[in-house]
């Protein structure tokens, strides 16, 4: 469990100190390390459907948020209509606005305006989330604005290292691997997977009119070849605007326009997180019961069981976040390997 954020209450604390406090809090969680590892995966799969490093980066600074990424690079990268990748990011970034609600009452003033909420409306994600909720409520209200900003960009340039990483890592991380990282969070080891299929049969030349009549049966499964490569760099950085930064901010933005009316003590408060806390137990047990890939590989048992023991860890070992998170990969990665995935 990390320790509790240094003391804010001080009249000569400035908004930058209270600002890079939010950010040491951001990196002293657990949760930044689990969210470098879902960004390696999240990274490799951009590198394998072809787009440019400096897209990668980008669509982590605009998108920011996990299974909205991943829609967003596997569907741009197998050729998917505009129209339709723009639908499923914003279906998948609805989640977003109960979160929304439930987190900027606990930091507005009555007076503060609406500018000063964009920010930290656009770094609300699962994690940042999480830990705003646990640590906010320390804070006297006139440092929880800045504070929720480092927490939030703590957790970005966490996202951007592991982005980075994977990027560079995308040809030497196996399987078993991606599907662990997997399991933290909603890495897309089923398009990398795909990617790399897609990859393969670029280079596999010209094919007998036998396998001409296979690719069309298995296309009814697998999308086309990655196309990330064949957009010109304007069209792809135009793509991320309009069809993964929009769509997905746009839950954002209504969060901060209905949450003006949402009083942090309120009944309807109460609701919306209870809302958001549902939602993010639907996308756990998701995971777990219906995942991806490589994972949907390991029995169900073994993912049960890498649950049980991660839990247990974490009340064992004094509540730590850390205890639960090793115990549960170790468990997972240990009995994949005996089933010899």
């Amino acid at each position: 469990m990390p320790p509790p954020p240094p003391p804010t209450d001080s009249p000569k604390r400035s908004a930058t100190a209270v600002f890079f406090a939010g950010f040491r809090a951001a990196w002293r969680s657990v949760l930044a390390y689990v969210v470098i590892g879902t960004y390696v995966g999240i990274g490799a799969l951009t590198h394998d459907f072809g787009f440019g490093l400096g897209w990668a980066v980008a669509s982590t600074a605009l998108v920011w948020a996990g299974p909205a990424q991943v829609i967003l690079v596997s569907a741009l990268g197998a050729g998917a209509a505009p129209v339709e990748t723009a639908l499923a990011v914003g279906v998948s970034s609805a989640r977003l606005l109960p979160m929304v609600i439930s987190l900027l009452p606990l930091i507005r003033r009555p007076q503060t305006p609406y500018r000063a909420l964009v920010l930290p409306a656009h770094f609300t994600v699962v994690t940042m989330w999480i830990e705003a909720l646990r640590l906010l409520p320390q804070l006297p209200r006139e440092a929880r604005i800045p504070f929720a900003n480092g927490v939030g960009f703590g957790f970005m340039t966490a996202a951007q290292a592991g982005t980075l990483i994977g990027y560079y890592l995308a040809t030497s991380l196996p399987p078993l691997l991606t599907a662990g990282l997997l399991f933290l969070t909603l890495a897309g080891a089923r398009v990398r997977a795909r990617a790399r299929a897609a990859d393969g049969r670029l280079a596999g030349g010209t094919r007998s009119a036998l396998e001409r009549d296979r690719g069309r049966i298995a296309r009814l499964r697998h999308p086309p070849p990655a196309r990330g490569t064949q957009m010109s760099e304007l069209h792809a950085y135009t793509l991320l605007v309009l069809v993964g930064f929009l769509p997905s901010e746009i839950w954002r933005m209504l969060g901060l326009v209905v949450a003006r009316g949402v009083a942090d003590e309120s009944e309807l408060f109460m609701w919306v997180r209870a809302v958001a806390i549902a939602v993010l137990a639907g996308v756990i047990a998701k995971i777990i019961l219906f995942p991806p890939g490589t994972l949907a590989g390991v029995p169900l048992v073994i993912r049960l069981t890498a649950i049980i023991c991660g839990f247990a860890a974490f009340v064992i070992v004094r509540r730590s976040v850390l205890a639960g998170v090793v115990a549960g990969e170790v468990v997972l990665m240990l009995g994949a390997l005996a089933y010899g995935i």
